[in-house]
This record gives structure tokens, sequence and C-alpha cells, in this order.
């Protein structure tokens, strides 16, 4: 069993939103910083490394600031280049999206980068078979990005929640989905919206029964979910609700859960959780 939970981060800015709209995006750097910056300080405060998972983009407009990640001892990965679902692309796309992001920030890590995050969970086993393939192609290790519950954006009814190798014509790669349970309904709890929606004893209940199964525990957060992301102008309600809905709160709640100190980043997991998926 592995002790530690896996603490990531996605990093991205309010324009690269899916679920919903703003009509007004105003300069939103000096929030941006100021959060990121916040997240690092905490990390080193509790000596703490996590995983990155870096909108590429951003590695050109911040790059000094995104380069403090490496610097801290963080593991940087990949979100993409610009935050484009990935079911709205072709398998061509796809490639020249990856490729194109993971030489950004390639060029900041001095390192191969190892993961990969879809934006907004925007694949699946059914829809974008071809996109496991194409990361093990390119170099990637892991892949973090199925929600095992349907949602009108995202996510598959049908994939699993548990940690799994995918096999491909270009060689095996490990899927690390959103962790989910089955307590009457099946729901993810570890990040995002269900992290500030949720009251603690019953996060605290699903991490319980998830880590009974022998299971790592994966943490997932954006600077919006833990209060650190200042809503744009003008947002939509859809947006606002599940974009910001209990942000605030939830700052308190992240930094309460992170001084427990039990958590590192993908990389320096990888061969425990081969393991794990090999023994199953």
């Amino acid at each position: 069993m592995i002790k530690e939970c896996i603490l990531t981060f996605d990093i991205e800015e309010p324009e690269h939103m899916n679920i919903g709209s703003a009509v007004n995006f105003s300069d939103n750097a000096e929030n941006f910083q100021a959060g990121l910056s916040k997240i690092l300080a905490l990390l080193k405060k509790n000596n703490i490394s996590a995983t990155f998972f870096v909108v590429a983009e951003l590695g050109l407009k911040y790059q000094e600031l995104i380069a403090n990640i490496v610097a801290d001892g963080h593991e940087l990965a990949l979100h993409s280049l610009n935050h484009k679902l990935i079911y709205k692309m072709t398998p061509e796309e796809f490639e020249s999206d990856l490729t194109d992001g993971k030489n950004i920030l390639e060029k900041i890590s001095k390192k191969p980068l190892l993961g990969y995050r879809a934006p907004s969970w925007s694949v699946s086993k059914k829809h974008t078979p071809w996109f496991w393939e194409i990361l093990s192609k390119h170099g990637f290790k892991y892949s973090s990005s199925l929600f095992p519950i349907w949602t009108p954006l995202y996510g598959s009814s049908g994939s699993q929640a548990e940690p799994h190798n995918i096999k491909t014509s270009c060689g095996s790669i490990l899927e690390i989905p959103v962790p989910a349970v089955r307590f009457i309904l099946k729901g993810p709890f570890s990040g995002g919206v269900y992290f500030r929606i949720l009251p603690d004893f019953v996060r605290t209940f699903f991490e319980r029964l998830w880590i009974k199964r022998g299971l790592p525990l994966m943490y997932y957060f954006h600077l919006r979910d833990i209060g650190l992301e200042i809503p744009p102008d003008e947002l939509s309600y859809l947006s606002r609700l599940v974009n910001y809905k209990g942000s605030i709160s939830a700052q308190k709640r992240f930094e309460r859960l992170i001084a427990r100190g039990q958590f590192i980043s993908f990389d320096k997991i990888l061969g425990q959780l081969k393991i794990i998926i090999k023994k199953e």
C-alpha cells in the first residue's frame, strides 16, 4: 500500500475554463502569479512535493514563475497547449497540440515530461481511443485523464476508477483516473467542485473507503478550487456555480489537508504504482 497521497494541480487561467463563459476576461496576471506563488510557499512550508499539470502557453507567458515549480523540486507535467477539449480534436490535431506543448515545457523543465492530463477530462476509451497511443509514442509514461462518471461535458460511466495499464502499439502507459467510490451512487470526492462542496466528514469517509482498497489516493486542484483565483467579470451563472462555488471556505480546508504532510508527486511514485497494478 502507498502511504502518501498524490497531490496534483491543474495550472490554467480563467479563459481556459470549458464550463460556462465570461463576457470579459480582465488582465489576470497579478492574480495568477499571487495564487501560484502562494501554493508554492505552502508546499515548501509543509515539505511537500506535487505534480503541476501546466497549460503550456502559460510557460511562455509566465516563464520565470513556471520555472519556480521546477526549482522548488516539483514535477512539471503537461495539461495541453491551450486547454482545448480533446474529443473535439482529430488525432492529428491532438498530436500537434501535444508536441508543441511538450516542447515549451521541456525547455523549462530541462528534462523529458512523464505525465499528461487532458483538459476537463475530455477523453474516453470509446471516443478517443487514439489518445493513449499518441502519448506513448511521444514518450509519456502516464496519464491522469479519465473521469469515471458521466457528466454533460466529460466523463464516462463505463470507465474504471482504479489505476491501470493501457496497451498501445507504441507500448503500455499508466492511466490514473480520478478516484471515485460507490456509496449509494458512484461519486468523486478528492478535488475540484467536489472538494469545494462536500463537507469534510463526507470527504473523509470517502477517502477511507478508497484507501481500504489499497489504492493510492490522488487529489487534484485548480487555483480557483482553493480560493486563489478571483472570478472574472460578468461570469455566467453556470460557470460561477461549477468553478467557484465554495472556493473561499475551501482555502482553509486545503491548508488543513496539506498540513498532514503525507503527499508526493507522480514522478516519485510511478515505480510503486506499477507494482500495485501488476499485482491486481
